[in-house]
């Protein structure tokens, strides 16, 4: 917000959102009764993957970690079965370590926790962080128009349709250049990130207890802001690739033993997407489908 880097799709409502922010208490977006655009959203808030943690300057106020501050004192929790399942998915790091879990309406509980672990793709997403990783770069573009145009040939799919895939596209060229492209990509990406870091705390101890004057502090202030939004960008795009090379290398060497990978047609754009859970993919079959109920986790 003091950036001003937000699109022109929220003049006039800036002043409405700030209104509510200074007068909320979990700041949850569910609660919030204006408008915001998504892409309004996806500046103002973070996925748990994407999120700098403690090197984030607005950690001491974060309402997601004030809230963690609180799940982490309290002796009963009560989520919701998407939140739980987030929890399993994310490998035990999203929720405080509990002793006891009771699941109520349960039989609605194995679906969304399938669901948790779903990962999917289309063709403009994945153009998206080409086109991103190419700012820096790395000509990442024209491998995915090749790695397009070759997998549209091999696996036409007619407008709705869907196909599973249980076999690997061994010999695709296109698709291994593609993946080595990533490869090099995440590579390069990855030692940015750590420079950054670096940068970053060699900032923090460089400005403790300098005794700077209110314009200096407020100067380093703003570059800190600054390093800690170019933080966020390249570990998020460092995720959205990461994510891209999963499901490429499953579409080449075919799926796990643990997961079902498949292709579709919806509103002439493919879509890979796949799928990983404790079970085989006969018991992920068998699961009920239903919308996420209430469930109660004790500690």
């Amino acid at each position: 917000m003091q950036e001003g880097t937000f699109g022109p799709e929220m003049s006039g409502y800036t002043d409405e959102l700030l209104d509510w922010e200074s007068a909320t208490a979990r700041g949850l977006r569910s609660e919030y009764r204006g408008y915001a655009s998504p892409q309004f959203w996806r500046k103002i808030t973070r996925d748990s993957e994407d999120c700098l943690g403690s090197r984030c300057p607005n950690y001491e106020i974060s309402y997601y970690f004030l809230a963690r501050e609180e799940w982490r004192q309290a002796q009963l929790l009560i989520v919701n079965h998407s939140l739980l399942a987030s929890h399993f998915a994310l490998e035990g790091r999203f929720l405080p370590e509990f002793s006891h879990l009771v699941v109520d309406e349960a039989h609605r509980f194995p679906e969304i926790y399938h669901r948790a672990f779903i990962q999917d793709a289309s063709f403009a997403e994945i153009q998206t962080l080409c086109q991103d990783i190419g700012r820096r770069d790395v000509d990442a573009g024209s491998l995915f128009q090749e790695f397009r145009a070759g997998l549209t040939e091999i696996l036409p799919l007619q407008r709705g349709a869907h196909q599973r895939r249980q076999t690997g596209l061994s010999g695709f060229a296109a698709g291994e250049r593609f993946l080595e492209g990533l490869g090099r990509a995440g590579e390069m990406l990855r030692m940015r990130l750590d420079d950054m870091k670096s940068q970053q705390d060699l900032g923090f101890e460089s400005g403790a207890g300098s005794g700077s004057d209110a314009a200096e502090e407020s100067a380093a202030a703003g570059e800190r802001m600054q390093q800690s939004v170019e933080l966020v960008e390249t570990q998020s795009m460092l995720n959205r690739l990461a994510k891209v090379q999963t499901l490429v290398r499953a579409l080449l060497e075919g799926p796990g033993a643990e997961q079902v990978f498949w292709l579709s047609r919806e509103n002439d754009a493919a879509r890979g997407r796949g799928e990983r859970g404790q079970t085989s993919a006969g018991a992920e079959s068998e699961a009920s489908r239903a919308d996420a109920g209430s469930d109660a986790a004790g500690k």
